[in-house]
């Protein structure tokens, strides 16, 4: 058991974290050998909750973080669906979609070449979108020390 590098832990981590949220089970050997080089406790303070975990890469987290549609989602996916093959349809739900026109769409993360936060100072964040700044912690996005 080896005591990891700090100049490799963020992708220690965060292939330990996406492993099991992959389907490539190759990963998954990659994250038993991690575990088994670095040892549990790596392994356990990289699968804590996403929120207080300072050594996930934002970037990787927010592609594979799991986010479950609002029932206004759902339903507006199910109506336009019964419209397209000509099914009456609708649902308790249907009140509530008043100003919704098309199902929200994620909001993009920086381009690969561009690292999370950007430059330029100020309080961080840069391109990370808004709600996936407050689910990490400060340290993940802040930049220039500022």
């Amino acid at each position: 058991e080896k005591v990891c590098d700090p100049d490799i832990k963020e992708i220690v981590c965060t292939i330990i974290w996406a492993a099991p949220r992959c389907e490539v089970q190759e990963l998954l050997e990659v994250k038993k050998q991690l575990i088994a080089r670095y040892g549990k406790k790596l392994g356990e303070e990289a699968t804590e909750d996403v929120k207080d975990n300072e050594w996930l890469n934002p970037r990787v987290v927010f592609k594979l973080m799991y986010r479950r549609p609002t029932d206004v989602e759902i339903s507006q996916c199910l109506s336009s669906v019964a419209k397209e093959h000509g099914v009456e349809w609708q649902d308790d739900v249907a009140g509530q979609m008043d100003g919704y026109n098309e199902i929200p769409t994620v909001p993009e993360m920086p381009p690969p070449d561009q690292p999370p936060g950007g430059g330029g100072g100020g309080s961080g964040g840069g391109d990370i979108p808004e709600e996936v700044r407050n689910n990490m912690p400060k340290q993940q996005y802040a930049t220039d020390g500022a």
